[in-house]
């Protein structure tokens, strides 16, 4: 029973996962460092309960709609068509003209009907709001670059030809949802960077975490400076990777090598 707890409570989707505070990963404060990368989120991030709230309104209103109104015509049978002989003396005209008129009323559809389309309207906009909070917990608004936990202070800066080694330093990302003191880090060795769906995007993945997550250069901050979106590509892998190996990395345009998928050179 212990061990289905745990698989249940492993389960929980990301953006349900109650996030550590820094100090508890071993950051004491964010003050002596500068983010390689920072931008203003999305539009629609910002608007995401907003946006979950009216899925939610329209995926009931459908449901209730499709429980309680989804009708069909059903004709009356015949024994309810043939008039008793005092209407037949009373009503003969009116008979004469509603002969050429399928007589019937609307009538709900089976429960066997209804219970399975009511139920797709269901599932179908809790996973559009799922999909709308998981994306929005992928959204990159704040990228550093931390040395070794058992160093302090900033690292060297960018024209230093001293380097610290990719194994050592750690990432922190900031999400979002994420405040000030807070966000997910994770060893620079785990981590690779890819191209996006265009050259203003960048995929970061991280080894054993499901998913990727993603940040735009369009509008960005890179190392403090508002750089364009090229320049500000280059900044990025020059910072990750290094000059000889940025540089390299940009010339032949291997977006895909990194730390994670190159950890055997």
């Amino acid at each position: 029973m212990q061990s289905l707890f745990r698989s249940a409570k492993s389960f929980r989707p990301l953006f349900l996962r109650p996030t550590p505070s820094l100090h508890r990963q071993g950051v004491e404060s964010l003050e002596s460092f500068q983010p390689l990368y920072e931008r203003k989120p999305p539009w629609w991030t910002r608007w995401t309960y907003l946006l979950v709230g009216a899925d939610l309104v329209v995926t009931f209103s459908a449901c209730e709609l499709t429980w309680n109104h989804w009708s069909r015509w059903e004709p009356l049978s015949e024994a309810s068509k043939s008039p008793s002989p005092a209407t037949v003396a009373t009503n003969a005209s009116a008979l004469d003209a509603d002969t050429k008129e399928t007589k019937g009323h609307y009538a709900l559809r089976p429960w066997w009907q209804r219970a399975p389309f009511a139920g797709g309207q269901f599932f179908l906009g809790v996973a559009v709001g799922v999909l709308i909070l998981v994306s929005r917990s992928r959204v990159i608004r704040k990228l550093y670059i931390l040395p070794p936990s058992n160093q302090s202070g900033a690292l060297p800066s960018q024209g230093s030809s001293a380097v610290v080694s990719s194994h050592d330093r750690r990432v922190l990302i900031q999400s979002v949802h994420h405040f000030r003191n807070q966000g997910k880090l994770f060893p620079m060795q785990d981590c690779a960077l890819e191209r996006g769906h265009d050259d203003a995007e960048i995929i970061l993945r991280i080894n054993n975490v499901r998913g990727q997550h993603w940040f735009g250069l369009q509008n960005s901050t890179v190392n403090g400076q508002t750089l364009p979106v090229w320049q500000a590509r280059d900044e990025i892998f020059k910072t990750w990777y290094g000059d000889e190996q940025g540089k390299k990395m940009r010339m032949e345009e291997r977006w895909k090598s990194g730390p994670v998928l190159n950890k055997d050179t």
